[in-house]
């Protein structure tokens, strides 16, 4: 890999770690606001324990997701920049989008007078489809793409889930505060096992994939 290329991804990579940044740092301040300042000021309500679920559900995404994304730096398959129109840029844009919705998700976190499970669930659904986009686009070698769609399979289950959920849950309980509790418990499961089993599946296709020649 040339010079000038390595600069252009420690520059791309510097840029999506610093979304990555702003990203946690909101989540941190809409977790003040909505959760710590209230109890502060004497204020608290059981309902308050949706927003907290809430928070917990946008740190785990958020943190998986840039453990995630960071063990994508070694690997061979990873597409060089060419040019302003190919696959290392289409990516970074899929890279915007889902850091634009998990900003999405925190953005959205309940309020004593407005609680509801949908905005999550909405969002995770969304976040879900794009991470099915970023696999199945991450590599044009032949071996590299056979490695994506083992993780791709998964993520399609995962928001094939979330849809079903979605297409079938009472919308008359989603304002209960004890209801969204365990909307997110749910949603963090779906989470949390999403990566236990993409991450041993992408192991073991890297273990068979020939080292990438550097140039």
């Amino acid at each position: 890999m040339s010079t000038d290329t390595e600069v252009k991804l420690d520059l791309r990579n510097a840029f999506i770690s610093m979304l990555f940044a702003l990203v946690i740092t909101t989540c941190a301040s809409e977790g003040y606001k909505g959760f710590i300042s209230p109890i502060l000021s004497g204020t608290f309500k059981i309902e308050m324990f949706a927003i907290l679920s809430h928070l917990i559900l946008c740190v785990v995404v958020v943190t998986t997701s840039w453990i995630g994304w960071t063990g994508t730096f070694s690997r061979p398959d990873r597409p060089e920049i060419d040019g302003v129109f190919c696959r290392a840029h289409f990516l970074l844009f899929i890279d915007l989008l889902i850091l634009g919705l998990y900003f999405s998700l925190i953005m959205s976190i309940d309020t004593i007078s407005n609680i509801s499970a949908k905005p999550e669930l909405v969002v995770l659904a969304s976040i879900f489809f794009f991470y099915f986009i970023w696999d199945i686009s991450f590599s044009k070698e032949e071996e590299g793409i056979k490695n994506r769609l083992v993780n791709a399979k998964y993520t399609a289950l995962f928001l094939v889930v979330l849809v079903f959920a979605f297409l079938h849950i009472d919308l008359t309980v989603l304002n209960q505060w004890y209801f969204v509790i365990l909307a997110d418990t749910l949603l963090l499961l779906v989470v949390v096992l999403f990566r236990a089993f993409v991450e041993p599946a992408i192991d073991q296709a890297e273990s068979q994939m020939p080292e990438a020649i550097d140039r």
